[in-house]
């Protein structure tokens, strides 16, 4: 991470930016993806998250974060087309 004109900056993309992504993501997840998304920001582990949301392991989180994670990655790259 660099800090540039009071922006931080990852791999060569602006926080800011990277926030936009992931809201634009977020609307387009259900709610049970909503929640994990937040849990994990708030430093759970996909096990405690299992447990947290009933699912029976970690396996199940670990899909969803890959689903999640393939959406990002997608609404990125319509936003760069789009630009």
């Amino acid at each position: 991470d660099e800090i540039i004109y009071g922006h931080s900056y990852q791999n060569g993309v602006a926080e800011v930016e990277l926030r936009m992504w992931f809201d634009g993501v977020l609307k387009r997840l259900n709610e049970k993806d909503r929640k994990i998304v937040k849990l994990l920001e708030m430093g759970y582990t996909h096990d405690e998250i299992g447990k947290t949301l009933g699912y029976s392991g970690h396996s199940g989180v670990t899909k969803r974060v890959k689903f999640i994670k393939k959406e990002f990655y997608k609404f990125r790259s319509e936003e760069n087309d789009n630009q």
